[in-house]
């Protein structure tokens, strides 16, 4: 399904924080030619500031634009989102996840379901990176069983930056959640325990098959995981961290996606989203529907 969008001579940034260094990079390198502004109360004090053209300190004080990016605490992303689709025509991608729980989408409720299902996108970055598209490809059939585990140096982080991520659950689970959604058409989790700078959760997937996820805080380092399991002895292993995955089968590689170190890893997320989005041709992972199944899916019956 093609969507119409409105010319992007323009970008809006809410939020100019670490990720927006990423948005800011890949919008670079794709359109050149157009103007970035950034929408932060922090001016030029904030971490993106030097990377867009201009700064303004709300919306109220924002130019007309072709596509609104969200980079915002999780919590804001719903009301924001739907003040963006209510006030204005453009595009409007959100960083994920769109909102927590299913209860906070009540925030989209009163704006017009075209708008939601034509202009709403969410940055499921996760479900774009190299080795996830890599293992999509390489299936060998129905998947019986999926190990993943996320975890982030950013237990030392301070209390306001760590209000921000929410929980390693409400952080990490999102991308989680949407990678599944690349090789599985749904998931459901029975049973979520987000303990904050730690997380568990398990469930079954659309065919059949089992997932465990596990999110934490405490590492030295950034380390990603996840392990495919298939009939026939066959595994595939994710090294999200490094960009690259392996094919086993009774544990004698047969496959391998390589990675050359030129690009940055969430370069390499964001970029394909992008491409997909100003496209007009986007996937469907990137549109509410699939972002409505992964919040469901955070807190599953709240």
């Amino acid at each position: 399904m093609t969507t119409p969008h409105a010319p992007v001579g323009t970008v809006g940034i809410v939020g100019l924080g670490t990720i927006a260094l990423t948005h800011t990079t890949v919008l670079r390198a794709l359109l050149p030619d157009a103007r970035l502004v950034g929408v932060d109360p922090r001016g030029a004090s904030a971490s993106a500031a030097g990377a867009v053209d201009a700064v303004v300190p709300d919306l109220d004080a924002a130019p007309e634009v072709g596509l609104w990016v969200v980079a915002t605490p999780t919590h804001t992303h719903g009301p924001l989102a739907a003040r963006l689709l209510t006030t204005t025509a453009a595009t409007v991608l959100v960083e994920k996840p769109l909102v927590a729980s299913a209860s906070e989408l009540a925030a989209l409720d009163g704006v017009d379901p075209a708008a939601v299902e034509g202009r709403l996108r969410v940055a499921h970055h996760f479900a774009y990176s190299p080795e996830v598209r890599w293992a999509a490809t390489v299936a060998p059939g129905p998947l019986r069983s999926v190990v993943s585990v996320f975890h982030d140096p950013y237990v030392r982080k301070s209390p306001e930056e760590l209000a921000s991520y929410g929980s390693s659950w409400t952080d990490s689970g999102p991308n989680q959640l949407s990678m599944l959604l690349r090789w599985v058409d749904d998931v459901t989790l029975a049973s979520v325990d987000d303990q904050g700078h730690r997380g568990h959760a398990a469930g079954t997937l659309g065919g059949g098959g089992t997932v465990t996820l596990v999110t934490s805080w405490y590492a030295a380092d950034s380390s990603k995981r996840t392990v495919l399991r298939y009939d026939d002895d066959i595994e595939v292993w994710l090294d999200h961290t490094a960009v690259t995955a392996t094919k086993f089968r009774g544990g004698r590689p047969m496959a391998w996606l390589d990675d050359d170190g030129t690009t940055p890893r969430k370069v390499a997320h964001y970029r394909p989203l992008y491409e997909a989005l100003l496209s007009g041709d986007d996937d469907e992972l990137l549109r509410f529907d699939a972002a409505r199944r992964v919040v469901e899916q955070l807190r599953p019956g709240g």
